[in-house]
């Protein structure tokens, strides 16, 4: 009888970690669940990243400009991890001709960005090298994000949305991103939050420690 149970109890603990690339044994983590040993954080109230717009009119265009930041912590450790940002502008030409076809042509601008600090990295899936840039992965509850293949670490800004291009509109929300961290120990947490066209909203974020 105890040999089988030894036996058991050593199946879940073999069952419960994952051999990764660099050679450790690295516990699942699973987009939505949180362990009692890892950094768990519920904004409350959301962390809301929106703006009401203003107009303006440079004489020869005008349109309505909108913009706004947050950022977050995600270990804990009082220094800014993950940048949000949305950026909106319509043009609109002031002295176009109503009589020609196209004469009122307006043009607009639209982005929603994620910018990593420090040393973490997010997990994608597009990469549009010429236009976009790097479009992150989006997870779903109960997604394993730490046995995810594709990783950035670039400094510049992901996106979200990019004019015509809106992969995450097209998810169902909420949805969460993937991020992790690689030092003695690579770390995996993840970011829920719900996005919509001009809005984000941070819900709660997680990580391991």
């Amino acid at each position: 009888m105890k040999k089988y149970l030894s036996m058991f109890i050593a199946m879940i603990l073999i069952s419960g970690c994952e051999k990764t690339d660099e050679g450790h044994n690295e516990k699942l983590v699973i987009a939505g669940i949180t362990n009692n040993s890892g950094i768990h954080v519920i904004a409350n109230p959301p962390i809301i990243i929106e703006d009401e717009g203003e107009e303006y009119d440079n004489g020869s265009y005008s349109g309505i400009v909108k913009s706004d930041m947050d950022s977050i912590d995600i270990n804990q450790d009082n220094k800014y991890d993950f940048n949000f940002s949305y950026y909106f502008k319509s043009s609109f030409p002031n002295d176009c001709d109503t009589t020609i076809l196209d004469g009122c042509e307006s043009s607009g601008e639209e982005r929603t960005y994620i910018q990593i600090r420090n040393n973490y990295q997010i997990a994608f899936n597009y990469l549009d090298e010429f236009f976009c840039g790097v479009m992150p992965k989006s997870f779903a509850l109960n997604d394993t994000i730490s046995t995810y293949s594709n990783w950035s670490n670039t400094q510049s800004w992901l996106t979200l949305s990019c004019d015509q291009i809106t992969y995450w509109e097209a998810e169902p929300s909420p949805r969460y991103l993937g991020v992790r961290m690689i030092a003695e120990d690579t770390l995996y947490g993840w970011i829920k939050f719900n996005y919509h066209p001009g809005k984000i909203q941070i819900d709660e974020y997680y990580f391991e420690k």
